[in-house]
């Protein structure tokens, strides 16, 4: 769940550049196969008209029932096709502008994260649980809560599990942390736990 965290919090900024990329690069492609196509069927349209023409000029004759039906086939064609490249463009359009908010988004709700910053005071590390959480009372969560350390500070070169490893049993003074959705940070310089404090002589306190 950490690595999950960390990858939640780190990556959203290279994946919408890609998206971008790789958005742009498709509606590119897809405009060249389109017009390409728009550009042979107009070229046979007008071979068709100036054939019409010609034989106009040649010899008026009554139209045949064969040669309506295949001039109304290619009209119809023609304007199917027209059609179906309006409607390509517009869904294409939208579907882009969804994506572009769905990214907005996320990063927005990642910023939030980054930017909650949260002070505890008389901070209890009471036990490690099964999942590498470690439960811990407070004087703003007396009923308690768990803490998880984000997978970014030790990646980051800060070991904040081997520190509360060490710290089970232990209260400190107070504690700064960042929450980031799935896990906490201390990552920043001004946060971190306070272990000693004045009043205790800059001891250490166990949990009574």
């Amino acid at each position: 769940m950490n690595l999950a965290c960390y990858l939640l919090i780190q990556q959203p900024r290279i994946s919408s550049a890609t998206h971008s990329a790789l958005s742009l690069l498709g509606l590119f492609l897809w405009a060249l196969v389109v017009l390409s196509l728009t550009g042979v069927l107009l070229r046979l349209a007008l071979i068709a008209m100036r054939s019409r023409f010609a034989l106009h000029k040649e010899k008026p004759k009554p139209e045949t029932s064969t040669k309506a039906t295949s001039r109304g086939y290619a009209r119809t064609f023609g304007i199917g096709f027209l059609a179906l490249f309006a409607t390509s463009w517009i869904a294409l359009a939208s579907l882009g502008v969804q994506n572009h908010h769905k990214i907005i988004s996320l990063e927005a709700q990642i910023a939030k994260y980054q930017a909650e910053t949260v002070v505890e005071h008389h901070v209890a590390i009471l036990a490690r649980l099964d999942n590498g959480d470690f439960a811990y009372r407070s004087d703003e969560e007396p009923q308690g809560s768990a803490y998880r350390a984000c997978y970014a500070d030790k990646h980051n070169g800060v070991d904040t599990v081997a520190m509360l490893n060490q710290a089970v049993g232990y209260v400190a003074d107070y504690a700064i942390w960042e929450e980031r959705g799935l896990c906490k940070s201390i990552l920043r310089s001004e946060c971190g736990f306070w272990w000693k404090d004045a009043n205790t002589h800059f001891k250490y306190v166990r949990i009574n």
